[in-house]
């Protein structure tokens, strides 16, 4: 008799471990897919940026960039756009806007480094975000045009700014909430 309670219990310990390692897992597989989906935005949000300012610039209407960087920080996803010069662009054009001339220290990491950085953080304003910063790289070929026509100053492979971009993880919160419960 104590066998069996022994083994039933023993099954029913293993068969509780299994499930919550399930649960756990799928919840794991979500917050990675549900980061991984907000990697993808934001690479979509500097794709589209950097290909605006192009646009404006080509068609001399770059002084009207603070209408599509209020359009972005609009959506629900994009919580904060900046769009911020570096060293030889403001040699070359001045500081910019109030945003293009005061980068946080993240963002001067990245136009020092060069190097893309993503980081989650919980913004005072904004909630739990995934902070995503990209270098604007410049170059010969960059969507059909020269970046060193109108960035004479600069070399390729120069780093020209950053694209800094706070992206709502409220919707991995609410995932991972509903997951504990």
């Amino acid at each position: 008799y104590k066998i069996w309670l022994r083994l039933v219990v023993s099954m029913v310990l293993m068969l509780c471990l299994a499930w919550g390692g399930m649960i756990a897992w799928t919840v794991y597989q979500q917050r990675e897919l549900a980061l991984k989906q907000a990697h993808d935005l934001a690479h979509s949000v500097n794709q589209m940026t950097m290909a605006n300012l192009l646009f404006m610039k080509v068609t001399k209407t770059i002084k009207k960039r603070n209408v599509y960087y209020d359009q972005v920080r609009q959506s629900e996803a994009v919580k904060d756009l900046r769009v911020l010069r570096g060293p030889v662009v403001v040699h070359e054009m001045g500081d910019g806007d109030e945003i293009a001339m005061n980068p946080g220290e993240l963002e001067k990491q990245v136009i020092e480094s060069g190097k893309t950085l993503f980081r989650e953080a919980d913004d005072p304003q904004h909630g739990h975000v995934l902070i995503a910063i990209f270098p604007a790289v410049a170059a010969k070929n960059y969507l059909g045009r020269n970046c060193l026509e109108c960035h004479e100053a600069a070399k390729e492979g120069q780093i020209l700014g950053a694209v800094s971009m706070k992206i709502s993880l409220t919707e991995l919160d609410i995932i991972m909430a509903q997951s504990r419960n």
